[in-house]
C-alpha cells in the first residue's frame, strides 16, 4: 500500500511539472539593434581614417553599405562595434547609409561627413514683370554645382519650364484673361544628402489683361 502511495504522488508530481512549466528562462529570440540609438554619425571634410558605432546583438548580423559605397568602407563587422573608412570629401556634403541585417530586420544608420565646399546658386534676378499675353522668357543663373545637380520647381502649372542648360533657365507663362495681376514663384534649388536645401528664388508678376 505504501508503494502504491508514493507511486501516486511522483505521477502527480510529474504531470504538474508538464503543466506548470519553471517561470524562470532564458529570452533566445535574436536582436540586432543599434546601441545608443547613434543614427546619425557626423565626419568632418577632412576624416580619412573614419570611426565607428555601436551594435547590440544577440546573433550574427550582415553588414552593407547600400548607399555611398565608393567613399566608404566598412573594416570591421559582425560583433559590437562597427568600424568603417572613409575618404575626405573635396566636394559637398554628402551620405552614407550601412545596412544591418539578419532574417527580416533591418537598420540603418546614416554616416555624414561635411564637404570642403558650399552650395552656390543665385539666379540673376529675383523679380521680373510679364504682361498678360505671357510668353517666353530666358535668366540667367550662377552656381559653382553642374546643371545636372540642380532642380527647379514652379508655384503653377501655367508656369512652365523650356530649358535648362548652359547657365541659362528658360521657362514659358501662359496668357491671362484676368482683369487682377497674378503672381508666381520659380526656383532653382540643390538638395544635398542631408536634405538640406539652397534655392534663389523668382518671383514672376503678370500684369491685368486689359
Amino acid at each position: 500500500m505504501r508503494i502504491m502511495k508514493n507511486s501516486v504522488l511522483s505521477i502527480l508530481f510529474f504531470a504538474a511539472a508538464l503543466l506548470f512549466p519553471s517561470c524562470n528562462y532564458t529570452d533566445i529570440r535574436p536582436v540586432v539593434e543599434l546601441g545608443g540609438k547613434p543614427e546619425i554619425v557626423s565626419l568632418e571634410a577632412d576624416a580619412v581614417v573614419g570611426g565607428s558605432f555601436e551594435v547590440i546583438s544577440n546573433v550574427a548580423y550582415n553588414t552593407a553599405v547600400v548607399k555611398g559605397s565608393e567613399w566608404l568602407k566598412i573594416t570591421r563587422a559582425g560583433g559590437p562595434i562597427v568600424e568603417f573608412d572613409c575618404y575626405a570629401n573635396n566636394g559637398f556634403a554628402r551620405e552614407a547609409r550601412v545596412e544591418l541585417s539578419f532574417a527580416e530586420r533591418r537598420d540603418t544608420v546614416s554616416i555624414r561627413q561635411q564637404g570642403r565646399y558650399l552650395p552656390f546658386v543665385q539666379l540673376q534676378q529675383d523679380k521680373l514683370e510679364i504682361p498678360a499675353s505671357g510668353g517666353r522668357r530666358s535668366i540667367a543663373f550662377a552656381s559653382n554645382l553642374p546643371c545636372a545637380e540642380l532642380s527647379v520647381r514652379v508655384s503653377d502649372s501655367r508656369l512652365s519650364i523650356i530649358s535648362f542648360e548652359n547657365n541659362i533657365l528658360s521657362f514659358e507663362l501662359a496668357p491671362s484673361s484676368s482683369m487682377d495681376s497674378r503672381k508666381f514663384t520659380l526656383s532653382l534649388y540643390y538638395e544635398n544628402d542631408w536634405a538640406e536645401v539652397t534655392e534663389s528664388v523668382l518671383t514672376i508678376t503678370q500684369t491685368p489683361s486689359e
